[in-house]
């Protein structure tokens, strides 16, 4: 009998559950990174939140722990957490703001090549606002092709 009670005793999973609702909206933030740390920010594991913000990391023992979440536009949120002996800790809503500065446009630049070889011959792009090749430029140009 008292084996059996050891055996249940370490069977029992520890876990930290919760939903994660944005702040704004008020709905639940889908596929935010969950990270449980240990108290020196040490990674122990993580997990990705459901369709509707909802989460459940294991906790490998019973202890103080670091809950991180992370999102792509939203302000990565750090919460300190207590794991007892009980089977789960229930967190509930935790809400999830977003980042303004993460949600600012962004602005692609391109240029066009130069000079392209092309078997024997060079191609020159007019659109790519061409100088004048220096001597230097073609007598390189010119060993490469030896």
């Amino acid at each position: 009998m008292a084996l059996f009670a050891i055996t249940l005793a370490y069977a029992q999973e520890l876990k930290i559950t919760g939903t994660l609702v944005d702040r704004d909206t008020r709905e639940g933030v889908m596929l935010a990174t969950v990270q449980l740390l240990k108290a020196d920010s040490t990674y122990i594991t993580g997990v990705l939140s459901d369709d509707n913000g909802r989460f459940a990391v294991k906790a490998p023992a019973a202890g103080q722990y670091i809950l991180k979440v992370s999102s792509v536009g939203y302000v990565t949120l750090m919460k300190n957490v207590k794991v007892s002996g009980k089977s789960t800790l229930a967190l509930g809503n935790i809400e999830f703001g977003a980042d303004a500065i993460m949600l600012k446009g962004a602005t692609v630049v391109g240029q066009a090549a130069r000079v392209t070889v092309k078997e024997d011959t060079f191609v020159y792009n007019a659109s790519a606002r061409l100088k004048a090749p220096s001597l230097r430029s073609w007598s390189s140009v010119c060993l490469a092709l030896r």
